[in-house]
């Protein structure tokens, strides 16, 4: 039985849902954000960052910790909207639904949250709606802000693109502030990690075809799984995952395709949330492999 219930999480109106596995909260004074998820009973997974915000053209736009929706690509005078009004909520018996107000570029936000009837699982559904009057080219980014402390796991393609194993089959995406060489990050074949500690801001980005991406934190994993859509254009260099790190917070993030939303449409972005509790420390690339295979990524 899914429970819903008003409640407040670091001073922030919220709206409280479990299914007996995972709790979750999710804002409706503003945002919206998830800024609790955790399995029940257990700590939050996610980052609590109430005071950071960013500053924009129209003010400052607080990031509030958790999980929240933005368009790709990063443009400030796009991206960078303040949504500090109430949000809309549609009750479902298995879930809820969040839809902010239209932004300054008449773009709405919506997020759909299913919860699993009894595992540890939800999907969230992610929708940009255009109520402006001119089309607007944009992919739906997801990003997930989690605690230092924890390491995050970004899988790597494998296997030739061509007959005879002559072409490329990865690439990655830097940003100007980017250090490859940061001591964080751990180079592997299979799976690449990223150790979240304090340090300068770092960030890589690549097109996954794995479809999914995880972290883990105090011995449990938290996946977020998503359709790669390979052949489609994705912002950034064809980026559909990437990792951001600084000495707050990290993010995982996944990015549906590039597409053009007219007046009126709207795109949406899913992705399927699972915790797995009771998973031993992931040191290396070796033990990244093994827990993904033991919980069913490939």
């Amino acid at each position: 039985m899914i429970r819903q219930e008003r409640g407040e999480f670091n001073g922030l109106a919220c709206r409280w849902l479990s299914n007996g596995r995972i709790r979750l909260a999710v804002t409706t004074g503003r945002g919206p954000r998830v800024v609790f998820c955790g399995l029940e009973g257990g700590r939050n997974l996610f980052a609590e960052t109430p005071d950071v915000a960013l500053d924009g053209p129209y003010g400052s736009l607080h990031l509030l910790g958790g999980h929240r929706l933005w368009s790709a690509p990063e443009i400030v005078e796009r991206t960078y909207w303040p949504d500090d009004r109430p949000i809309k909520l549609g009750e479902m018996v298995d879930g809820a639904r969040f839809i902010a107000e239209p932004d300054g570029g008449g773009i709405v936000k919506e997020l759909t949250l299913t919860l699993a009837a009894d595992e540890a699982r939800v999907t969230v559904t992610h929708t940009l709606r255009n109520t402006g009057e001119a089309a607007i080219e944009l992919a739906a980014w997801a990003l997930t802000m989690v605690p230092l402390g924890g390491v995050a796991l970004l899988p790597q393609p494998q296997g030739p693109v061509d007959p005879r194993a002559l072409l490329p089959n990865r690439f990655m995406t830097l940003w100007p502030y980017s250090d490859p060489t940061d001591s964080r990050l751990t180079w592997g074949n299979r799976i690449i990690l990223m150790r979240g500690e304090p340090a300068p801001p770092n960030k890589l980005g690549y097109r996954n075809a794995h479809g999914w991406v995880a972290h883990w934190l105090d011995g449990t994993l938290f996946t977020k799984e998503f359709a790669p859509h390979l052949d489609g254009a994705h912002p950034d260099n064809g980026c559909n995952t990437e990792c951001y790190v600084n000495d707050q917070f990290m993010e995982v993030e996944s990015l549906g395709p590039l597409v053009t939303v007219g007046p009126g449409q709207a795109v949406e972005h899913e992705e399927l949330w699972r915790l797995h509790g009771g998973v031993g420390p992931i040191g290396d690339e070796g033990a990244a492999v093994a827990v993904a295979r033991t919980v069913g990524l490939r």
